[in-house]
């Protein structure tokens, strides 16, 4: 890991919150097992929403999910393998198809996937937006949640698994 985002606090923070448009794009969602605490959480994802003092991986998932993993290493394999088996919601998550995570959990259980063109700046406590230079990949398990995403204006490339054939779509 690069030295630099081990002593920065805001970039190694697990902390990044999704910006409303995001969620009202894609939304409505029934779980968000990442949530904010609810303190300072900027405004409703989903009507059951677990925090890190609640501990989501503990809890048994339900309807459509949203999840905006926590990014360190161990805790976002955890959450993606509990989103593949639960297998119905959307993940925003770090474009790298090259590591082992995307190999062996996402690439297997996706339904489809949006590789988004532009950055998403994240909702920080500060209220400072922050953009995370590689987060730009929408993973969707089930069909209502390909569904949605089909639909959406997002620009990008959208790839479905589970159609007939394997397509790309330009979006």
């Amino acid at each position: 890991m690069d030295k630099r985002q081990q002593k920065n606090p805001v970039a190694s923070s697990d902390n990044w919150y999704t910006p409303q448009w995001v969620i009202d794009a894609l939304g409505p969602f029934d779980c968000d097992p990442c949530a904010a605490p609810a303190d300072v959480r900027p405004f409703q994802i989903a009507s059951t929403q677990w925090t890190e003092k609640d501990n989501g991986l503990t809890k048994d998932w339900h309807g459509v999910v949203w999840m905006n993993p926590p990014y360190s290493r161990v805790l976002l394999r955890q959450f993606c393998e509990k989103m593949a088996e639960h297998g119905n919601g959307i993940a925003l998550l770090i474009n790298r198809q090259d590591n082992v995570l995307w190999q062996e959990v996402i690439f297997p259980t996706a339904a489809s996937m949006i590789f988004m063109r532009n950055r998403v700046c994240f909702i920080r406590l500060t209220a400072v937006l922050v953009s995370r230079s590689s987060v730009r990949a929408l993973w969707h398990g089930g069909m209502s949640a390909t569904a949605v995403c089909a639909s959406l204006a997002l620009r990008g490339s959208m790839l479905c698994l589970i159609c007939e054939q394997t397509k790309i779509k330009r979006i």
